[in-house]
């Protein structure tokens, strides 16, 4: 029978004892690994552990001498059908300590779980509820960010391995793109960047009004290999969404209990974050005992009102268990001791140990690394080359930690890998792992430059005759107004007083023939302006879609700033220009609406390939009916006409 984490048939090693974050594997006692990657769901090793660990084990070893005397018993479990402990009320008391000062009320709720997963759903489940008590049942899916470690490729938010696959997500999750440092192009600056992502982020929200709960991490954790936001775009994200009546939930499972280094429990009061909710995971239990929970700012008058219940309470979760609860009370109490000791050690191994690590290992990779990270919660990733992928260097990196003795936690999809050591940690243990970290990135870009192929020698350039230049002859731009007769006069004066852009681009040849372009006008004008099933927004993206398939200059040119003024975003126009006059297509996700990636496969096809496949055709078909795809049809064409001629009478944007 097998049971594990890794691939069923993986040999998992098994861990003997622990000295700190010193690992000793069975038959191995000679080698000993320095993990320093694993403490998120651990918060104290050695005399701390002891410390908080000690009262419930005074309080099991308690009861097993009053079951051994035959005594009535202190409960360690309670069926909440029965009721609570004792114990419950003294943690809530504490916890209330710890939360940012607006949660400190009697109007809010904690709803304590086993896992963060659990956690996650709490929170989730609690403010949806909120938004249907206020009259707003529509408002009842979840925004979670493309980089969330609780989503999006989850059939769960609390995992980022669907048991269906990748591509099947919860049901009630909608997808936006994350400022993560894999969403960032290489020349971007952070400003730019930021309001890339911030256009993209009121883009997705205007396109999904039944958002009710926005779902974000301060800090990530193995998502992101421990990248924090950026402080003013997660206020401005945050301020969006309350304007919008969309309620946030700060995941701090990974990165609350003073993990994050500015000395308080919780990183949302460190960052004055406006949110509502608030969870927290295993390690308030030391990881020892199963528990976390959710923390709703306010809302239990409301509740009671409308005869609501912590749904997500399940049976002997881990506000039944008095061990559990005693350890976390035991551990925030210690968080607090001395003035928040344990917050400002945790900031001062920052600022003057962890970091200076850091830039000691990324100077050793020699180029082919970079990190981020804050507290004690720091992230390395491998950088793309023409050479590797960042998932390559991380396979090698793997078995050089192996070689050094050393196990930080590894995140494949990122190609990175975390650091997070307890927080009780030793300057000479986080010295003695830098130094082996720092070995084992050396190492990897020793063997990553093997990867490159020998230099091979540069041919002698050859001189070259000079061609002769061919004459050249200006293409047709249409007929001057000298050489107009009444017709195309008055078609030339109509066009120029109905158009913005006046009689330019391909007006000019088509009023060779004063029918086609009267005609042609009307077509184009109703096409840009009286389509009943598309927004200006969609139509102005399938020009563009157009314009880069026909690699028709003038024509983007012109409805590039359109596309812009239109409403579409920044990265949308740079994805459909990486696509130009070539065979490959815009991501879907980028346009985080069903409806506009149907119509772009639609309009993308058919410039491709001139028909359209039953799949895409009934995808736009159900989305806008028979006269929806009559008019697309219309808009590829029409567009696909003005490139042609644009293209034959080598037509520039100004002309």
């Amino acid at each position: 029978m097998y049971a594990g984490r890794q691939p069923i048939g993986s040999v998992n090693p098994i861990i003997v004892s622990k000295d700190g974050p010193f690992l000793v594997e069975q038959f191995n006692s000679s080698r000993e690994v320095l993990a320093c990657g694993l403490a998120c769901s651990e918060i104290f090793h050695s005399s701390k552990l002891v410390k908080v660990l000690t009262p419930s084990h005074d309080l099991e070893a308690l009861s097993l001498s009053q079951l051994s005397a035959n005594l009535p018993t202190k409960p360690l479990s309670l069926h909440t059908s029965a009721g609570v402990l004792p114990e419950l009320q003294l943690f809530l008391d504490t916890l209330a300590e710890h939360l940012p000062p607006a949660f400190r009320s009697q109007d809010a709720i904690t709803s304590l779980q086993i896992t963060g997963q659990d956690a996650v759903w709490a929170g989730v489940d609690l403010l949806l509820q909120l938004q249907k008590i206020r009259k707003f049942p529509d408002m009842n899916k979840v925004a979670v960010s493309d980089s969330s470690y609780h989503g999006p490729a989850a059939s769960a938010f609390g995992s980022t391995t669907a048991p269906f696959g990748n591509e099947v997500k919860t049901p009630i999750q909608r997808v936006f793109r994350s400022p993560s440092f894999q969403n960032r192009f290489p020349s971007e600056s952070t400003d730019k960047f930021n309001a890339r992502i911030f256009d993209e982020f009121q883009t997705f929200l205007d396109q999904n009004s039944d958002i009710g709960v926005l779902l974000i991490e301060p800090q990530s954790g193995s998502s992101n290999c421990g990248q924090p936001w950026d402080l003013p775009l997660l206020h401005n994200f945050i301020s969006e969404a309350n304007k919008r009546g969309i309620f946030t939930l700060a995941d701090e499972i990974m990165c609350g209990l003073a993990r994050h280094g500015h000395v308080t429990t919780f990183l949302s009061q460190a960052w004055d974050l406006n949110v509502d909710a608030i969870t927290f995971g295993k390690a308030i239990a030391t990881g020892v005992e199963a528990f976390a929970g959710a923390t709703l700012k306010a809302g239990a008058a409301e509740f009671q009102r409308a005869g609501r219940t912590v749904h997500q309470s399940h049976t002997y979760a881990g506000g039944s268990s008095a061990r559990a609860l005693t350890t976390a009370r035991a551990v925030l109490t210690e968080l607090s001791r001395k003035d928040f000791e344990v917050g400002k050690r945790v900031q001062y191994l920052w600022k003057n140990v962890v970091l200076p690590i850091f830039v000691t290992i990324k100077k050793a990779s020699d180029g082919c690394l970079d990190f981020h990270g804050q507290g004690l919660m720091f992230g390395g990733y491998f950088k793309p080359s023409p050479l590797y992928t960042p998932q390559q260097a991380l396979k090698i990196f793997r078995v050089c930690c192996a070689e050094e003795r050393v196990l930080p936690y590894f995140v494949e999809r990122r190609g990175g890998w975390m650091f997070t050591p307890v927080l009780d940690v030793t300057e000479e243990v986080l010295e003695e792992a830098g130094r082996r970290l720092t070995a084992a990135v050396k190492k990897t870009g020793d063997r990553l430059r093997l990867l490159a192929p020998p230099p091979q020698p540069q041919p002698q350039p050859q001189p070259q005759p000079q061609p002769q230049l061919p004459v050249v002859r200006e293409r047709f731009k249409g007929p001057s107004q000298n050489e107009m007769d009444e017709k195309q006069i008055a078609i030339y004066n109509d066009i120029k007083k109905t158009r913005s852009t006046g009689v330019s681009g391909p007006f000019g040849p088509w009023l060779a023939n004063a029918s086609i372009a009267n005609y042609a006008q009307q077509l184009g004008r109703t096409c840009r302006n009286e389509l009943v099933n598309f927004s200006l927004k969609t139509s102005e993206l399938i020009i563009l879609v157009v314009a880069a398939k026909t690699k028709a200059e003038a024509e983007w040119s012109i409805h590039e700033g359109e596309a812009r003024k239109a409403g579409v975003s920044e990265l949308v126009i740079d994805e459909i220009k990486s696509t130009w006059g070539g065979g490959t297509k815009v991501r879907r996700e980028v346009f985080g609406c069903e409806k506009t990636a149907n119509a772009y496969n639609f309009a993308e096809e058919l410039c491709r390939t001139t028909a359209v496949s039953d799949e895409n055709y009934w995808k736009l078909q159900k989305d806008v009916g028979d006269a929806g795809v009559v008019e697309l049809v219309a808009l590829v064409g029409y567009y696909n006409f003005v490139s042609m001629t644009l293209n034959t009478f080598q037509i520039m944007h100004k002309e």
